[in-house]
């Protein structure tokens, strides 16, 4: 989340920007495409917006569309809910969500 602190406090505002609402932080996407060509590949090693949405949702960020047009490429926010305050600096306290890994030949999961 380092990086996606950085991203969002660099001069990318013609594709992405931190917000907040409601005392809510929210992570406003304006320019899918531009963000792919012009920005992701700054900070991450992938420069696909799918990579990043990935990223996002392993982060805790789920993706709302902003109203038109909608679809992978389209405008969107993504949010996390509560826990993430007006503060930008509340970025870095997000920690990755590791995924569940199914053992194979037990029916059982593992973190």
């Amino acid at each position: 989340s380092r990086l996606l602190t950085r991203m969002l406090t660099d001069d990318n505002r013609h594709s992405i920007e931190w917000s907040s609402k409601n005392g809510r932080g929210l992570i406003c996407v304006h320019d899918p495409t531009r963000l792919q060509t012009e920005v992701l590949g700054r900070y991450f090693r992938s420069s696909k917006f799918e990579s990043f949405r990935r990223n996002m949702s392993n982060w805790g960020f789920r993706k709302s569309a902003l109203g038109r047009p909608k679809g992978k490429m389209g405008p969107c926010v993504f949010d996390r809910g509560d826990d993430l305050t007006a503060d930008i600096g509340s970025l870095m306290l997000i920690i990755r969500q590791r995924k569940k890994k199914y053992k194979s030949g037990l029916k059982s999961f593992v973190a």
